[in-house]
């Protein structure tokens, strides 16, 4: 038996134990960065109208 043939026979016994990445980004986290936004939006609107009404 050649030593290549003994890794693949090896390497065929030996279990995968390669995990595959979560692509999809969880619920929470578009929540997060939805809520986020929305406040930056809120407090640059907020300084804009305050702006206008001090002039």
């Amino acid at each position: 038996m050649q030593p290549e043939d003994a890794l693949r026979a090896r390497r065929s016994e030996v279990p995968s134990t390669q995990v595959e990445p979560e692509l999809a980004a969880p619920r929470g986290t578009l929540a997060i960065l939805l809520v986020y936004m929305l406040v930056i939006i809120g407090l640059w609107g907020y300084t804009y109208v305050s702006l206008i009404l001090r002039s």
